[in-house]
């Protein structure tokens, strides 16, 4: 289901916590390659019962497995979508960074691993709250909370943001990032325009913007209603988007590219 239309610009502190995570059996298998950032992720359960109930994680690679076993779900989650995430980001990183925002943030997988490569900044997690999947409901900022608090995170240095609260602008504009991120969200699944304001007024001076921007074209090709409510939303194309970027920031380069989408880094606020 596209989500363009929904995703409320919003913000609020998140208040639950998840319980203390005592045993570390899932972990992913030693050979994901995540280049230097410590141990592998470890997922509570919690965060394979999301993943298993997101057919976009599994179906690839398990057609015929209604429940694959949890550390073949992790090794999937890592090696299909985090360590190629993660290969192309390590080279386009700001040398430093003392906080990050991460807007459409999902379990926060690779927000832990800028934790660990970016010596430790303070986090801040966009999301939907609420989602449901394959019938189930997820409160998916509690699944990101558990997730930190398995690899280790401390609560002291992230918070989590529900994407729905009337407040969430506001609360995100208040604050300063060095780095602001958004893989397969701003720009991909929601316009770049409901978090624009906010961006411009929190990026901090030298601060960095990535993130993912749809080719409009090749999503009407391959999925004509989701395009329709795209459209409906407000994504516009990479090349719009990026001469929208022109104006906000001096500097814009494009860092990666897949099927539907380009991965844009933009420096240096106007």
């Amino acid at each position: 289901m596209i989500v363009g239309a929904t995703f409320a610009a919003a913000h609020s502190d998140f208040q639950g916590k998840g319980p203390r995570i005592q045993s570390r059996e899932r972990r992913s298998i030693e050979s994901v390659d995540l280049s230097g950032v410590g141990d592998p992720l470890f997922f509570p359960d919690s965060a394979v019962d999301y993943l298993r109930a997101n057919p976009a994680y599994t179906i690839d690679r398990f057609p015929l497995l209604a429940e694959p076993p949890a550390e073949e779900l992790a090794r999937a989650y890592q090696e299909g979508r985090i360590a190629g995430d993660w290969r192309n980001l390590r080279r386009h990183l700001p040398n430093r960074a003392e906080s990050v925002l991460d807007i459409g943030s999902g379990i926060g997988a690779i927000d832990v691993l800028l934790y660990r490569a970016l010596d430790r900044p303070r986090l801040t997690l966009v999301d939907r709250a609420k989602r449901t999947l394959q019938g189930r409901d997820f409160d998916v900022l509690r699944v990101s909370r558990e997730f930190f608090d398995g690899n280790d995170v401390p609560d002291s240095k992230a918070r989590w943001i529900d994407a729905r609260d009337p407040a969430a602008l506001g609360a995100v504009a208040a604050d300063s990032y060095d780095l602001v991120l958004s893989l397969r969200g701003l720009g991909y699944l929601f316009p770049y325009e409901l978090y624009r304001g906010a961006i411009r007024s929190s990026i901090a001076p030298g601060g960095e913007l990535i993130l993912d921007a749809r080719k409009m074209e090749t999503s009407r090709r391959l999925d004509a209603a989701g395009h329709a409510e795209l459209e409906a939303a407000g994504v516009r194309d990479y090349r719009a988007l990026e001469q929208l970027l022109m104006r906000d920031f001096r500097s814009l380069k494009r860092i990666g590219e897949g099927v539907d989408r380009v991965r844009l880094k933009a420096s240096g606020k106007q």
